[in-house]
């Protein structure tokens, strides 16, 4: 007779793995569904702050547990029934993929494996071996399981390092750079800068301003940023439409002083015909060239440019941008105004050394990128590319004469017949990897890293180091078509040489881009717009891992979107606790240790798990279909198998139930 005694709790034991199990594949499955119809992913549905955990205990969870769930649940098997242990064992291999893709996000891998395991136990334990020789075997597979998690850690740790994650600190040396150590100076101390505009609340507020954040730390300053209207706060026609800094400018200055708060500039009035409207109580000459005159603005390919009627609707960004030729009516104006400025705040500079931290570019330049039929429903729909002005056509013409010495060389490279140089014409049709297309695109692409290299020479020409001029361009993800073929404002447009590079970007950002923009930067880089856009995202973790990546890859001066923000208001620093928190211990944190010099930039065994498991969520929001078709086709195959080999036993059983009682 059966040994009930045994059975029943193996019973129990055998359909609790089969419920786990199950439930595992369900909660990938969830993500599988809420990916393909758009809601990213299992994490969303939970706060970040669900899934972290400020402890190295977590990091060696989400690391070695699954390895060794892999090692116990595959080794149990091996002496299992055939072919039903064959399938268990894909699917094991299955759901251990999870883990190097995102699927469920660690909870459904872990319940898909534990079931496994209690799965695949059941058989052997039922086993009426001598216990001596199990527990041998036992030892065994102990023993094995272990040897397999210590191979397969390394191997995961070398996998991760080919990815564009962010390695821990003992795989990756940091490099340092010579001439950080030593006392406080511009080049070891690292900048914490929020946009504060709202100059009405300068003042009240700046109380709880320190109070929220701090004072920083010897090598961490806290201040702020903010804009200077160079192009917005204007006088008049009479004076030929200079800068006035009275308008706001010297406020901000006053401010930086009285309170000993150091501070930076974004130069702002470029490309974004919006800031016309600074000057309220008098017309402007950037209102007049800006509304009036479409030969200032940018035009697309078919020669359209966004109404200024429609444009005006549309707040808080005009998508009727200036053209950046330097042969527009705007053009001088923006030089002449950005001197202006750049001459008081290199003056700013020598009094207050240790106060002005340095100036940004115009936020964002780039080439328009909205489609001109989201204006005019009387024409057909298109993709709308910029920039066609006839201005920017003459650049064009000029930059092709200075590459190629005959008109006959450009016209064999790609199959053109122009008379003269005089005479191209643009590509009118976007044909990817068409060579012509890909020429103007490039001419665009250079068109706009010379408008934030002319701006940056124009503050150089005042007097203000290089060093201390950052570009303020668009991070975008890598081999980005909007970023080279709509804005054309790749990261390359950032790395300028009469200053350094300077990004914005919201959001979690992927680590190793830091390491790839410090490449670039050699230790002196900005991130000048940054905060996580979604409050489910919006962590204490999640803040403190953006701060610690960016110390780790070098950044000097990080400016924080904004202490006061009405039109987004989760992006409102103030009352944003997470964020105020993680700056202010971020900067304890740091305390009085130079930037750049410490190996691991306190990024911790933590820190690594996070951004393994974050980068492979993103990369199944894309390729779900890797993991969910071969499950599918799994169990389309094994339960029907199940079923026939548990009627086939059942069979046999009767078959000598009988054959015993003859």
């Amino acid at each position: 007779m059966p040994d009930t005694t045994t059975r029943s709790p193996l019973r129990i034991m055998y359909l609790a793995g089969i419920f786990t199990w199950i439930a595992g594949e369900i909660t990938i499955l969830v993500q599988v569904i809420s990916a393909a119809i758009g809601r990213v992913n299992l994490m969303e549905f939970f706060s970040a702050s669900f899934w972290n955990f400020d402890t190295n205990i977590s990091g060696v969870l989400f690391t070695l547990v699954p390895i060794l769930l892999l090692s116990f649940a595959i080794l149990p098997m091996i002496p299992g029934r055939k072919p039903q242990a064959t399938f268990i064992v894909i699917n094991v291999i299955l759901l251990s993929a999870s883990f190097y893709i995102g699927a469920g996000w660690y909870i459904g891998g872990i319940l898909g494996l534990v079931g496994l395991w209690l799965v695949a136990m059941v058989p052997n334990m039922r086993s009426r071996r001598p216990p001596r020789v199990m527990k041998q075997r036992y030892y065994k597979y102990a023993l094995a399981s272990i040897t397999c998690a210590l191979i397969m850690a390394p191997v995961l740790v070398s996998y991760s390092l080919i990815q564009p994650t962010l390695a821990p600190y003992y795989f990756n040396p940091y490099q340092l750079y010579p001439g950080v150590n030593g006392p406080p100076n511009e080049n070891n101390m690292m900048y914490i800068l929020p946009i504060w505009e709202d100059t009405s609340s300068y003042t009240s507020n700046i109380s709880y301003f320190k109070e929220e954040l701090g004072n920083g730390s010897d090598y961490v300053k806290i201040g702020f940023s903010a804009s200077c209207w160079y192009m917005g706060e204007l006088n008049g026609a009479i004076d030929n439409w200079t800068f006035n800094p009275f308008s706001s400018l010297y406020y901000k200055l006053n401010f930086s002083v009285n309170y000993s708060i150091p501070v930076l500039f974004h130069m702002n009035g470029g490309n974004w015909g919006m800031e016309g409207w600074k000057n309220t109580n008098k017309s402007s000459i950037v209102t007049d060239l800006w509304a009036d005159n479409d030969s200032n603005v940018q035009w697309d390919q078919n020669n359209n440019s966004v109404p200024a009627s429609q444009a005006e609707l549309e707040l808080p960004l005009k998508p009727r941008l200036f053209t950046l030729s330097k042969y527009s009516q705007i053009y001088p104006y923006r030089e002449q105004n950005v001197k202006i400025a750049g001459t008081i705040l290199k003056d700013f500079m020598d009094a207050y050394p240790d106060l002005f931290v340095g100036c940004s570019m115009d936020s964002e330049i780039h080439l328009e990128h909205t489609n001109y039929h989201e204006f005019d429903d009387l024409v057909d729909d298109y993709d709308s590319y910029f920039d066609y002005n006839p201005l920017v056509i003459q650049e064009f013409q000029e930059w092709l004469q200075a590459k190629y010495s005959t008109i006959s060389e450009l016209n064999d490279k790609f199959n053109l017949a122009f008379a003269s140089f005089g005479s191209v014409d643009p590509p009118r049709k976007a044909i990817k990897s068409n060579p012509w297309w890909e020429e103007w695109t490039d001419f665009r692409i250079f068109h706009v890293k010379q408008n934030v290299e002319a701006e940056a020479s124009w503050l150089v020409d005042v007097g203000i180091p290089k060093n201390k001029i950052y570009s303020h361009q668009i991070l975008s993800t890598p081999g980005s078509d909007k970023a080279r073929y709509h804005r054309c404002d790749p990261l390359e447009t950032a790395d300028i040489e009469n200053g350094t590079i300077g990004i914005t970007r919201y959001g979690l950002i992927e680590p190793g881009v830091f390491k790839e923009i410090n490449n670039r930067a050699d230790f002196n880089w900005g991130i000048f717009e940054w905060n996580i856009g979604s409050r489910r995202d919006q962590s204490y973790e999640n803040y403190m891992f953006m701060l610690k990546s960016m110390y780790q890859y070098g950044i000097k001066v990080i400016c924080p979107y904004a202490w006061h923000e009405y039109l987004w208001s989760n992006l409102q620093i103030s009352n944003n606790t997470a964020f105020k928190n993680a700056v202010h211990d971020f900067a304890v944190m740091v305390g009085d240790r130079p930037r750049a010099t410490d190996y691991d930039g306190f990024l911790d065994l933590t820190d690594f798990a996070f951004g393994w498991f974050d980068n492979r969520k993103d990369y199944f929001d894309e390729y779900w279909y890797l993991l969910f078709i071969p499950m599918v086709i799994f169990h389309a195959i094994y339960w029907p198998l199940r079923i026939t080999s548990k009627r086939a036993l059942k069979r046999k059983a009767r078959s000598s139930t009988k054959d015993t009682g003859r």
